[in-house]
């Protein structure tokens, strides 16, 4: 999703405000759940933050990010999960 930010927290920021708009219930800064399906919820983070984690990706996501950077200055990983 384009959000036209300029910078990863901008993205988040405006990635979060836009699923609050479409009725996500917010749970905290980097977490929605949806209202439609039980404990769905979606973390937003940038790949930045995954660094101070320790976090690699894998080869093809690696590859997906350095596809997905030539179209887009700052990238948000979404991860949606369900919560049981």
């Amino acid at each position: 999703m384009d959000v036209g930010a300029s910078d990863s927290k901008e993205a988040e920021i405006e990635a979060h405000s836009r699923l609050i708009q479409q009725g996500w219930t917010e749970l905290n800064a980097e977490q929605v759940e949806s209202r439609k399906g039980r404990h769905v919820i979606v973390s937003l983070d940038s790949l930045d933050g995954l660094e101070a984690y320790g976090a690699t990706l894998q080869a093809e996501i690696e590859k997906a990010v350095q596809a997905a950077s030539k179209e887009a200055d700052t990238l948000v990983i979404v991860d949606l999960a369900p919560m049981e």
